[in-house]
């Protein structure tokens, strides 16, 4: 056997002593690994919640506790007492102001000569409609006499009948130029008298907004009339106070640092509103000598509804069959049916079987959460 023959055996014994060492190790790592899943096996688990939930998806929520609204409560809202009567006052026709001597707060009698305007075409236009309707009317009764000529005429064969329907036509047609030329007298005749402002009811000056000698345009206010024989006040109101509340219904009224309280007398009850404001108009009929026009008072309305839960609007959920919470129960969510009775603000007034006050329902992550899904509440 040679050197090299020699050399490549000792080398292959190394190897084999190598692989069969390498073999050894990987069996005492296999049989460990096996031994140590085993034990792990047979031992109980630390955390029995997470391993029966094991591979059970998680829904991440935050709750807020029900809240027991106790009892009623009530809620002052301010507002300024104004005449129950009142008119902003105009003219039909521009010109220029003349309100004389009148003055702020003086009493005025129904139909009083309040102020005037001056307006150059308010009386050459009333005359020349008269002069027309006068010339007309002498038109008017020449071709009637003239008709009834022609008539007799006609009758005696003197004229044809196409001459008397002529003159027949034409006298009609003066006749109705002549009720034309009437009804234009009658109307320069208001335009004339609209010159002058009268008081529509008695009452006192509340405010003169345009001083005399300026130009006014028809329809721009130059007197504020106000009666004073009544008061009364307009406050806004949210829907859930204005539930309840009926006209003729008594509201408590307060002045300013007064001890005790007014009572006044709902009138007026809006039912709806079409500005972009969800507030209701209640109008307060005032009690009459003890409040002045002007004053600033605050109405007491009660909130009448009844002792209930209350929960925000966002754990509120809609669906087909209705509104529903999820409660939060042993770390599963709960489906709830509940009955929304009214709203105030960002809370809901619910009623609910089996709901009580402190109950946790759910307010953020509704929108993956079905009826018992396992819930992780979040602060």
């Amino acid at each position: 056997m040679s050197n090299f023959d020699k050399l490549l055996m000792t080398e292959c014994q190394r190897v084999g002593r190598r692989v069969m060492f390498v073999r050894a190790v990987t069996s005492i790592v296999l049989l460990l690994s096996l031994a140590l899943q085993t034990g792990c096996a047979d031992s109980p688990s630390k955390d029995p919640i997470a391993a029966a939930s094991a591979g059970e998806p998680v829904v991440p929520v935050r709750v807020t506790p029900v809240v027991a609204d106790e009892a009623p409560d009530a809620l002052r809202f301010a507002g300024v007492a104004v005449a129950a009567q009142r008119a902003n006052l105009t003219f039909q026709v521009g010109g220029v102001l003349n309100r004389g001597d009148l003055l702020v707060g003086q009493p005025v009698e129904q139909g009083a000569v309040l102020a005037s305007v001056y307006n150059p075409e308010l009386q050459p236009a009333l005359a020349s409609a008269q002069a027309r309707l006068r010339e007309l009317r002498s038109q008017s009764e020449q071709a009637t006499r003239e008709a009834e000529r022609a008539t007799t005429l006609y009758q005696r064969g003197v004229i044809s009948a196409q001459q008397r329907e002529q003159l027949e036509s034409n006298a009609a047609s003066l006749r109705a130029g002549l009720q034309n030329a009437e009804a234009g007298l009658r109307q320069r005749q208001q335009l004339t008298a609209e010159a002058e402002l009268k008081a529509p009811f008695s009452g006192h000056i509340e405010a003169l907004p345009v001083e005399s000698g300026e130009f006014v345009a028809p329809g721009q206010t130059v007197v504020r009339l106000a009666s004073g024989d009544a008061l009364e006040m307009t406050i806004q109101v949210p829907v859930e106070w204005a539930q309840g509340l009926d006209k003729g219904q008594r509201i408590a009224l307060w002045p300013r640092a007064a001890a005790e309280p007014l009572w006044a007398e709902i009138s007026e009850l809006g039912q709806g509103s079409s500005q972009s404001s969800s507030l209701y108009p209640v109008t307060l009929r005032l009690p009459n000598g003890v409040v002045r026009s002007g004053d600033t008072l605050e109405a007491e309305l009660p909130r009448t509804a009844s002792a209930g839960l209350r929960v925000p609007l966002s754990a509120v959920v809609r669906q087909v069959d209705g509104q529903a919470v999820f409660r939060i129960r042993d770390g599963r969510a709960e489906h709830l049916p509940v009955t929304v009775s009214s709203m105030r603000g960002e809370w809901a007034m619910i009623g609910a079987e089996g709901l009580q006050a402190g109950d946790q329902v759910v307010y953020a992550g509704l929108s993956r959460l079905l009826d018992g899904d396992r819930v992780e509440i979040r602060r």
